[in-house]
């Protein structure tokens, strides 16, 4: 049996209307608000946070990542900045949530990463090429 979203909005529905699990149609008791019980929580929630989840994931986030930039390049663009301008006022660094330095706008690890790449940039265009690491 093929499982179409109308098929599959029809069970949510129906469990959720009678109080059961919406993943394993096991009982649901009150005091646990929501829609699966704490096994098929707690079984999800380590689910996703496995690293063979997480490999499945990555490829896929970056392709999403990538046509959502590439379909509205101006949009993104407009909303990154508002993103890293917002980290700058909270003192975040703009590349994690860590505290940014006082002299910089990232944190001392992106600080000095960053410093590493402007130098072999400015090498690379002078014709010096960048060192080897």
């Amino acid at each position: 049996m093929t499982w179409t979203a109308a098929k599959q909005a029809a069970r949510y529905a129906r469990l959720r209307a009678a109080g059961r699990c919406v993943t394993c149609n096991g009982g649901m008791l009150p005091e646990w608000h929501g829609v699966r019980c704490p096994s098929c929580v707690e079984r999800q929630a380590e689910s996703r946070s496995s690293e063979a989840a997480k490999e499945r994931r990555r490829p896929l986030a970056a392709k999403y990542q990538r046509d959502r930039y590439a379909a509205n390049r101006e949009q993104e663009a407009k909303n990154q900045r508002a993103r890293r301008l917002a980290k700058k006022l909270r003192g975040e660094c703009i590349r994690c949530s860590q505290p940014a330095s006082d002299v910089s706008i990232y944190c001392p690890a992106h600080y000095a990463s960053e410093k590493v790449r402007v130098r072999d940039q400015q090498r690379r265009r002078r014709g010096g090429g960048a060192l080897p690491r």
